[in-house]
């Protein structure tokens, strides 16, 4: 399924919530800000929260998979229980990472994008008749 994107405090986020028998035991959010496009490479400072306790962020080329696996590797191993690693499977946080990142351009650009007004336009008043 397609991450899904929000709006925050000037970044991109998308959270994936994990449960472990029956009960909530992960809410990992994936974060970007400062997205911007250098030689016609995307880069951003990709962030990772768990629970909401910042696990580990990097400001790289996203289209780097060597970046984002190192990223994904490392807040995984900050995992500090039994319970969070059987929640939430490595391979699992690293293709939905993966899958924030795929699409993170596309949905930083979508904030300038215009939206349809409602109601009628009306003809513009002038002091002087044309």
């Amino acid at each position: 399924m397609p991450p899904t994107y929000e709006w925050s405090n000037n970044r991109v986020t998308s959270s994936v919530t994990r449960s472990y028998d029956g009960f909530t035991a992960l809410t990992i959010t994936f974060a970007a800000e400062s997205v911007r496009l250098d030689r016609g490479r995307v880069h951003a400072r990709l962030s990772v929260y768990v629970n909401g306790a910042n696990y580990g962020w990097t400001f790289c080329n996203v289209e780097r998979v060597e970046d984002r696996n190192r990223l994904i590797k490392s807040v995984y191993d900050a995992f500090q229980t039994p319970e969070e690693r059987a929640a939430y499977a490595y391979e699992e946080m690293r293709h939905d990472f993966h899958a924030f990142c795929g699409g993170l351009w596309e949905a930083w650009m979508a904030r300038d994008q215009p939206e349809a007004l409602q109601g009628k336009l009306s003809p513009p008043s002038f002091i002087l008749t044309p």
